[in-house]
């Protein structure tokens, strides 16, 4: 199984993230604490289906993550690719009333 989709979600009123690397459907059987920030959620067989971020100001160690939880294929890079835009992501959304919480996909941050 391959990665299809990425998404980070932004939660600007908790000041917390979460990216789905795993958009599949997959269902989450449990919740691991990768330190007092970070959060992992995974399937049945241990692959990661997504990393809850709680707090913007985190710093997120991909390599360290793939050292300790396995990624579908293509999820590890797309974490990659959305880290760096963690702390920028809610400063470009100004808070509506979709229930506070913003979603951008890799798209969102590709030149146009």
């Amino acid at each position: 199984m391959r990665i299809q989709s990425a998404r980070l979600e932004v939660d600007t009123l908790a000041e917390a993230a979460y990216f789905l690397v795993n958009d599949s459907g997959v269902k989450v059987a449990k919740t691991v604490e990768f330190n007092d920030e970070i959060l992992v959620d995974l399937d049945d067989y241990g692959m990661v289906v997504g990393v809850e971020v709680l707090t913007l100001q985190t710093d997120v160690p991909v390599a360290q993550l793939a050292q300790k939880h396995h990624f579908v294929p293509g999820a590890e890079e797309a974490l990659a690719f959305l880290v760096p835009h963690l702390r920028t992501a809610h400063q470009k959304t100004s808070v509506s009333s979709f229930a506070n919480a913003v979603t951008h996909t890799r798209d969102d941050f590709l030149p146009a």
